[in-house]
């Protein structure tokens, strides 16, 4: 379902990356897209001049864990704006290095409905020569195809000779093909 009585998860906002155990903060923002909020709903509540719905942040972590946000009142939409409301969630980092994915989504504070949820991936290194290494930025530069890298010589520089080769011969097929339908539609044949 893609919202919660009409509140819909919009973004997920996660830091990068964290070490072991750290204690972070998620940012899941929300739009409440009913016109029209019961009076008699459970999860009503009354912001300023407008009605909302009762919503949590809810953050899913990598072993299934649930990490429970801000209840906010995300106010209805009206005719000439569509509002916003985020929730702030508390969360912990595995206490195991990797890429570790968090599914983020909206539930209804009073009757339990959930929203669709989005996904993002937290990386998680306790020392810093674990990271990944960043490709250099010059990576993939010089003239020809962006897909094809440049040839700097070793084992890259023989897998984008072979690249290149396959890119010519494609090239040519794709020349010759061309040429036999130019043939056919000029020729008419008889």
């Amino acid at each position: 379902m893609p919202g919660a009585q009409g509140v819909q998860i919009e973004d997920v906002d996660l830091p990068d990356s964290l070490d072991p155990g750290d204690s972070a903060t998620a940012r899941i923002d929300m739009t409440n897209t009913s016109n029209f909020i019961n009076p008699w709903n459970a999860n009503r509540c009354n912001e300023g001049n407008n009605y909302g719905l009762l919503v949590e942040g809810v953050l899913v972590g990598p072993d299934g864990e649930e990490f429970v946000g801000d209840t906010v009142c995300a106010k209805q939409h009206d005719i000439v704006a569509s509002y916003e409301a985020t929730s702030e969630v508390t969360f912990e980092a595995p206490e195991r290095d990797g890429t570790h994915r968090y599914d983020a989504f909206v539930r209804m504070a009073e009757t339990g409905e959930e929203s669709s949820r989005l996904s993002e991936s937290v990386d998680v290194y306790g020392d810093s020569g674990d990271a990944p290494e960043e490709a250099p930025d010059d990576a993939g530069e010089g003239p020809g195809s962006d897909d094809l890298a440049w040839p700097t010589g070793g084992e890259s520089g023989v897998q984008t000779r072979i690249q290149a080769a396959a890119a010519i011969a494609l090239l040519f097929g794709g020349m010759y093909v061309a040429g036999q339908l130019f043939d056919i539609q000029l020729g008419g044949g008889a």
